[in-house]
């Protein structure tokens, strides 16, 4: 038993160092997948970071969020577009309309 703590204490800084620099990476990357996941939980049980854990949840979070934003830009996208087809076929009736008056001056005009 007092052999294993020896080899986990000899192993724990470099863990410790994986750790952080996952955590680096994590932070410069995207969205978290579920397998991935699962990978930093394991690396949360070894080193007993609970950061890396904290981290991922955040980089969920935010893909969750980026998701809900880009959503939104859609329909608001949408919604404009049709705004703008209504706005068209508004100027369209306008100018039938328009015209409609025109000839009808014309013919009063005979």
């Amino acid at each position: 038993m007092q052999a294993l703590r020896l080899a986990l204490n000899q192993i724990r800084p470099q863990l410790a160092t994986d750790a952080d620099t996952l955590r680096q990476q994590l932070l410069s990357t995207g969205p978290i997948k579920p397998e991935a996941v699962e990978e930093i939980e394991q690396v949360e049980e070894i080193t007993g970071v609970p950061e890396v854990k904290e981290v991922a949840e955040v980089k969920q979070e935010q893909a969750v969020t980026e998701a809900q934003e880009a959503t939104e830009v859609k329909v608001e996208v949408k919604v404009a577009e049709e705004v703008e087809e209504v706005e068209e076929v508004r100027k369209v009736k306008k100018g039938r309309k328009m015209k409609k008056v025109e000839e009808e001056e014309e013919v009063d005009n005979l």
